[in-house]
């Protein structure tokens, strides 16, 4: 689970009411104690149900309530994960988002509506895909329409050990709906598609400052939980050709809601083709800004 760009679970709280002698703290798992309006997620906690092991996001904000970093904490996993968004002046979109400890450097533009255009991403030694030997980088070029978002791609590479480099170009197609959740989307190039349903409820990470800068499509390496959705998923199926263990993986999301109709808990299953069945849960943690 180390990119889910994010990306991204608690112990749920006990009772379904709270009396007037129990006092609700901001750090109690999916219970907001201020209006949804005034309401900003702080922490989302994924617990594996058979291993217990987790993983945790803690979300920091500065005093204009713009995501500063976003830390990974992962049980077992050796290293923590930071990320960083930088902005000019008192801007409310940030224009560079840093990884580490992976040396990853995403820069973004938006057009007019703030809606992301560019992302060029360059790292020391993995792509996700393709290691390689030197610096890296790629281009992700979006364009819009009605019911659709053109994805297109250029991975540059360069191998420092022969002296070679060269691009690998790619056009991927996303199919949205009227609220602007991608439905499907095709990855020509990893010969993968990956398709999604939605409820109507508002996804609490598309009220953050940073949600034009995450990518817009459903797919899994980047995490459904740090996607521009601004609903939540219910399903995610995701086929593919290249792999022979694996070639179908699906998600399904049970949701429990708090008052402000944001998400508390999410009890998620993946199941894959000739494998078992995993369960997971994820909570999330709000308090007023």
């Amino acid at each position: 689970m180390r990119h889910c760009f994010f990306i991204v679970v608690l112990i749920l709280a006990t009772g379904a009411f709270i009396s007037c002698q129990k006092e609700i703290s901001a750090d109690t798992p999916g219970v907001s104690v201020v209006p949804a309006s005034d309401s900003f997620i702080v922490k989302i906690l994924e617990i594996d149900s058979l291993t217990k092991d987790s993983t945790v996001f803690y979300f920091d904000y500065d005093n204009l309530k713009r995501v500063t970093t976003i830390r990974q904490l992962e049980q077992g996993y050796p290293m923590d994960t930071l990320y960083s968004f930088y902005y000019t002046g008192n801007a409310t979109l940030p224009f560079k988002t840093t990884h580490h400890p992976y040396n990853d450097e995403w820069f973004h533009v938006y057009n007019a509506q703030n809606k992301l255009i560019l992302d060029s991403l360059s790292d020391l030694a993995d792509t996700g895909h393709i290691i390689y030997n030197s610096r890296n980088y790629k281009t992700e070029e979006f364009s819009y329409a009605t019911d659709k978002i053109i994805i297109k791609t250029s991975h540059h590479w360069h191998d420092a050990s022969s002296q070679t480099h060269g691009v690998i170009p790619t056009t991927d197609t996303s199919l949205i709906n009227t609220a602007g959740n991608i439905l499907f989307t095709r990855f020509n190039y990893f010969k993968e598609t990956a398709t999604q349903t939605y409820n109507t409820r508002p996804n609490p990470i598309a009220k953050l400052n940073i949600f034009p800068a995450l990518h817009p499509y459903g797919f899994y390496e980047a995490d459904e939980t740090f996607i521009q959705s601004p609903n939540l998923w219910i399903t995610g199926y995701q086929s593919s050709q290249q792999t022979t263990l694996y070639t179908n993986d699906i998600r399904q999301f049970n949701i429990t809601y708090n008052t402000d109709g944001y998400p508390a808990r999410s009890v998620i299953s993946l199941s894959q083709t000739g494998g078992p069945v995993f369960y997971w849960n994820r909570y999330y943690y709000y308090k007023k800004l």
